[in-house]
């Protein structure tokens, strides 16, 4: 008989040694723990596939360089990037910092930079945003 039906009845529980039931209670306790840690084991896996989804694959994440940026010149300093910005991009973002400021501030756009933030997929549906 199996620790569950030997505890089930009770009166073969009565008739049962202190032995007996402590290993009754052992073997079922080690029945949970495995049930336990097989779903966790399970919804470990199911987490990592949907975050594997949500992100894409990790061969289009760029890897650390071993080489020295060709960006930059002997003096560590960056070189100015190209004009390769859309004059459209440049104008919303010259309007959104003009209206931010107000129309007193003078200022002037040295430079454009994209920030791309490395956010998990958690993070990201918390935003409510997407990774692009």
């Amino acid at each position: 008989m199996s620790p569950l039906e030997l505890i089930r009845d009770a009166e073969t529980l009565a008739e049962m040694t202190l032995g007996e039931t402590l290993v009754a209670g052992v073997q079922i306790a080690l029945v949970g723990m495995i049930v336990v840690f097989s779903i966790l084991f399970l919804l470990m896996v199911s987490i990592k596939i949907m975050e594997r989804l949500v992100n894409g694959n990790d061969s289009d994440r760029p890897t650390k360089k071993a080489k020295p940026d060709p960006d930059k010149d002997p003096g560590g300093k960056p070189k100015p990037e190209q004009d390769s910005l859309d004059p459209e991009i440049l104008a919303v973002i010259t309007a959104s910092i003009q209206s931010f400021y107000g129309p007193d501030k003078k200022f002037k756009i040295l430079r454009v930079k994209d920030h791309q933030e490395n956010i998990s997929a958690w993070g990201q549906q918390a935003r409510g945003g997407r990774k692009k």
